[in-house]
């Protein structure tokens, strides 16, 4: 199995998480440094407001409690929602309501997550019968929808949560993240930058950089990412994925002083997704050990822990760190292509691999590189009547982004059928494919895979394969051959 996505290049694309796990990561809370406390004014506490609350209902009251609340320390969140909800309610049949009034009741940034735990689409409809307005059981809701396959019923939920809460953080992440799942990263881009909060929520604004750079174009908020990191005005868990995503601009830049600058905004509480930009970095792109070593280890790390296990050659562990992964970002194709690749050619349990993959297909009907990875695990346990079916279907839907692989592919189906001629034929132009790449991006690696996923089909025809080995042995392909070598074992080609 060529997988030639993982390793090419990668952006802190924001992940789109349960409320639970998002709050425990810290995405819920203020990226602000608190400022020292105030006080209400002598004879008056928010307690008593809300006992008052209970007995009577009434539109001073509740603009009462919530700038109370303002001065509070005290966390009334339920409530708090509720009260603004009557308010807002209320101020609509008001002709002209003062701006610093909409502001008061307006915030939504810190909506209640109660009730948002029902992790299946009957409960939390049901609880959205309740709660109509809160965004973020219909974030919920379309994160639900995407993990069960209903793309358009999830792109409507995440817009009427946008309605309800159009600069909310939470809310805005998952609308970028939706889009960014079915690669439209325009409207990623739109919704991000539309926001206010482009400009004042390194939660927010690491979003919008990254989606430029997966895109191939520069951010214009670069700079005022770079003023965020430099401030001191902001809790070092909100910058992780900023400081991962600026370092890495720099250090492609060839600026590795200043992208390592930037990486101690990741090191004393790093989210996971900066984790993994710096594992990915480490491997791919500039060597940052010592920063890595410094690095506290944060919850729900898995695409950093199975990244780490692959490069130290513990494929088990690394396959079982990407199971873990992909219950942790279930719609995502990423973690289930990752561990597909493990499963089949490093570990060979070619079965278990089909089984994720066909799981997977649900959330994933329309991306090329889960179809390819079902393809290629199909042949590979002998079931090449379905893996036809399946490249059918991926031709239909379109192979751009999965180009090289997928010729591959078909060259591996037709072997396996008993057309050799046209297997070598898709192989030789698979290997022209990769050597384009190579000489672009100076990257090897698919090319390396190709000749040998070419070398095994020969040997298995019974072909003479020594052009083919005089390659695979060559010295620019040593570095690979010793990531490589359970494969080469695996294929018949260690030598």
């Amino acid at each position: 199995m060529i997988q030639a996505e993982n390793h090419m290049e990668r952006h802190t694309i924001p992940r789109w998480l349960n409320m639970e796990i998002a709050s425990k990561l810290g995405e819920m809370e203020s990226s602000r440094k608190k400022e020292p406390e105030r006080s209400l004014p002598a004879g008056t506490t928010l307690s008593e407001l809300l006992e008052e609350w209970k007995i009577e209902k009434n539109l001073p009251l509740a603009i009462e409690i919530i700038a109370a609340n303002e001065l509070n320390s005290e966390n009334h969140s339920d409530q708090l929602f509720e009260i603004k909800e009557f308010a807002r309610s209320r101020l609509q049949n008001i002709e002209r309501v003062p701006p610093a009034l909409l502001t008061l009741i307006g915030d939504n940034e810190h909506i209640p997550i109660a009730g948002i735990r029902p992790v299946d689409v009957a409960s939390i409809k049901k609880n959205l019968s309740e709660y109509p307005r809160n965004p973020l059981m219909w974030t919920e809701l379309a994160r639900q929808y995407l993990i069960n396959g209903y793309t358009d019923k999830s792109e409507r939920a995440i817009k009427v949560a946008y309605g309800l809460a159009p600069n909310n953080r939470t809310v805005l992440r998952a609308i970028a993240r939706f889009y960014s799942h079915i690669e439209d990263y325009a409207q990623a881009r739109y919704y991000l930058q539309k926001s206010p909060k482009v400009k004042t929520d390194p939660w927010v604004l690491s979003a919008e950089i990254a989606i430029c750079n997966q895109s191939g174009i520069t951010s214009t908020f670069t700079k005022t990412g770079q003023r965020m990191l430099e401030s001191g005005n902001y809790q070092p868990n909100s910058l992780s994925e900023l400081g991962s995503e600026l370092a890495t601009m720099d250090f492609f830049s060839a600026k590795s002083k200043q992208g390592k600058r930037k990486l101690e905004a990741v090191v004393s509480a790093p989210h996971e997704n900066a984790v993994a930009q710096l594992i990915w970095l480490d491997e791919h792109v500039y060597r940052i050990q010592p920063i890595l070593e410094r690095v506290k280890k944060p919850l729900y790390n898995y695409e950093a822990e199975s990244m780490s296990d692959y490069f130290r050659h513990d494929f088990v562990e690394a396959a079982k760190a990407a199971k873990e992964w992909r219950d942790y970002q279930p719609f995502s194709s990423k973690p289930i292509t990752w561990m597909s690749y493990l499963l089949s050619d490093f570990l060979c349990k070619y079965e278990d691999a089909c089984s994720v993959l066909k799981t997977a297909l649900k959330g994933n009907q329309t991306n090329v590189v889960v179809l390819n990875n079902y393809a290629y695990a199909l042949i590979s346990t002998g079931n090449t009547n379905e893996a036809e079916h399946i490249i059918k279907l991926a031709k239909r839907i379109g192979t751009s982004q999965c180009s090289i692989p997928f010729m591959a592919t078909e060259g591996f189906l037709a072997y396996r059928t008993g057309n050799r001629d046209l297997g070598r034929e898709k192989y030789e132009q698979a290997v022209e494919m990769a050597k384009e790449v190579a000489q672009k991006t100076g990257d090897q690696r698919t090319l390396f895979e190709v000749y040998i996923h070419f070398a095994r089909e020969e040997l298995v025809s019974g072909h003479d394969i020594s052009t083919l080995s005089s390659i695979i042995s060559s010295r620019r392909f040593s570095k690979l051959r010793e990531e490589f070598e359970t494969v080469l074992t695996n294929f018949g080609l260690a030598w």
